[in-house]
Order: structure tokens, then C-alpha cells, then sequence
């Protein structure tokens, strides 16, 4: 109950920014910034878009801000997602009391969630998954190793191993493995 009123008023209060008139170029940074944060909580409570178009809040959000056009072929959207992310990449940071990275990125937040739409939308639009994160040092590849170390011989153990497989087949790093760390 008490989460549904959490999503009921963050929906409410993120309704208004975005609908609000803005003449200022500036406003409206503030505005998509406010947006693109506000995609941590439409990933961990998986909020419906309310049609069928996308599915996800997080991803008619992320498609918003990008600028995404129905017309748009599959290459120009993720690119125009790809320069979004780049953009507000360092300030998209999520914490929560179910999360344990005190301001960690939201690829991390979305493995910490196990939420498959989500990963599987990162993956297919290139986002970058070797961000390392100041308050754990580590990538969202490490975070998850580190999830399925945890597990190990549990039910979790197979989720995580997946999550890590796939990401690592995308690309992702451990730390280690960058350059200049």
C-alpha cells in the first residue's frame, strides 16, 4: 500500500514538471534531467506506460527526452538514446533502501531489480556498461559477479549468472579490465 502511494504521488509530482509551461531552454534541461532521475523508480516498482505503445514508463521516458520520433528507423533511435544517455549519464544515479550502492547507476539499479525489459533495452540501445561508480568502484559487471558469488547455491545464483552472461556478451567490463584502472 505504502509503495503504491510512493508511485502514485513521484507519478503525480513528475506529471506536473513535465506538463508545466516552459519558455527557458535551461527549464527545459531541468525538466529532462528531472526525468531522466526519475526513471530509477519506474524501473524498481516496473511501472506500466498506461498503453500498449511502450510497454514501460522508463521507456516512453527515456524515448521523450530522447526525442524519439515514430518515424524514426531503429538505427536513429538509438542513436538519439545513445547521445541522451551521454548527456545525463553522471547524474542518474539511484539509491534505495532494497539497493545496496549508496548513488549507483542505473545499470546497476536494473540487475539489483532483475528486471529483464529493462537489460535487455540497455543491451539493445548500446548504453554504455562500464560506468564505474564512485560509491563502490565497481562496474555493473563487477556489482553483478559479485551478486552471483553471493548466491551461490541458491535459486538467485541462476538469475544473477544469467544477467552477468548477457551483459558480458554486451560488452561489459569488470573494472580491472579498463583502461587506465
Amino acid at each position: 500500500m505504502k509503495k503504491t502511494l510512493f508511485v502514485i504521488f513521484i507519478l503525480t509530482f513528475i506529471s506536473q514538471l513535465l506538463y508545466s509551461q516552459s519558455t527557458s531552454p535551461i527549464d527545459s534541461a531541468k525538466i529532462n534531467l528531472n526525468r531522466m532521475r526519475f526513471v530509477c523508480a519506474c524501473v524498481s516498482n516496473r511501472v506500466p506506460d498506461g498503453t500498449k505503445k511502450y510497454k514501460w514508463l522508463y521507456r516512453k521516458t527515456i524515448y521523450e527526452v530522447s526525442g524519439v520520433k515514430d518515424t524514426d528507423s531503429e538505427a536513429e533511435v538509438i542513436q538519439k538514446i545513445q547521445r541522451t544517455w551521454r548527456i545525463y549519464e553522471s547524474q542518474m544515479l539511484c539509491s534505495g533502501a532494497q539497493f545496496d550502492v549508496t548513488k549507483g547507476n542505473i545499470v546497476k539499479w536494473g540487475v539489483s531489480y532483475q528486471f529483464d525489459d529493462f537489460i535487455n533495452d540497455i543491451i539493445k540501445w548500446g548504453i554504455n556498461l562500464n560506468k564505474v561508480d564512485e560509491s563502490d568502484g565497481r562496474t555493473a559487471l563487477d556489482y553483478t559477479l559479485f551478486h552471483v558469488e553471493r548466491n551461490k547455491g541458491n535459486a538467485m545464483e541462476e538469475v544473477y549468472q544469467d544477467l552477468y552472461d548477457r551483459l558480458r556478451k554486451a560488452g561489459a567490463k569488470h573494472r580491472k579490465e579498463l583502461p587506465d584502472q
